[in-house]
């Protein structure tokens, strides 16, 4: 365990801090609720995107649990584990390894803050989703 004297060398303590925040991307797991917002998480796409609590929710409309990341571009990945991935959700929204986005698709401002990046929006259209045998991702980046 490290221990700092902030008030020793305040600037010194502020300069490890952003070193580690460049170094160290922010990612953290989020509930993807599939489906287009205008048709109440029917049809394709992201309906929503919510940070994991420390309680579940149990969601009527198809959801995984995936984690979010920004990219250097501004833009975000999010990755699923396979493992943990109904074969339903597979089968209906990542057909052929693409995934489709019917409606445009705004991250909240909660998701953007955590992340680090500006206001993003997901278009509509085909994203090719990289695909192991343990994770599914999905790269939705600015253009």
């Amino acid at each position: 365990m490290l221990i700092f004297d902030y008030n020793s060398n305040p600037t010194f303590f502020t300069a490890i801090i952003f070193q580690t925040m460049q170094v160290h991307p922010v990612s953290f797991d989020v509930e993807v609720i599939f489906g287009a917002p205008g048709k109440g998480c029917e049809g394709a796409g992201i309906c929503q995107i919510i940070p994991v609590g420390p309680v579940r929710v149990h969601w009527k409309c198809p959801n995984a649990k995936a984690n979010i990341s920004p990219a250097s571009n501004g833009g975000f990945s999010l990755t699923f584990n396979r493992k943990h991935l109904p074969s339903e959700i597979m089968e209906r929204f990542f057909p052929h390894h693409v995934f489709v986005v019917e409606e445009v698709y705004t991250l909240s401002k909660v998701i953007s803050e955590r992340l680090k990046i500006a206001s993003f929006s997901v278009l509509p259209g085909q994203y090719s989703a990289k695909v192991s045998e343990d994770k599914i991702s999905i790269y939705f980046i600015s253009s």
